[in-house]
């Protein structure tokens, strides 16, 4: 599945793939399927992520192609 993560508010950090990415208002990542993430990390951490308010939406591959097709 991917995955799109819209930061409404706050700031903080993401691990994404073994790198570390930091955040803050109204960033968006656009994170492909079979990718590993974590807004928590023990070496950090929570106090890396203030206030973080996100919103997460997942979809399919087949969903994905279907809106391709449709701009064609």
């Amino acid at each position: 599945r991917w995955t799109l993560v819209h930061i409404k508010s706050g700031a903080g950090i993401v691990m994404l793939d073994g790198r570390l990415k930091g955040l803050s208002d109204g960033d968006m990542i656009f994170i492909p399927p079979h990718s590993s993430y974590s807004f928590r990390s023990e070496e950090l951490g929570d106090e890396y992520n203030v206030n973080l308010n996100a919103v997460f939406l997942q979809f399919d591959q087949a969903w994905l192609n279907d809106l391709q097709k449709a701009r064609t």
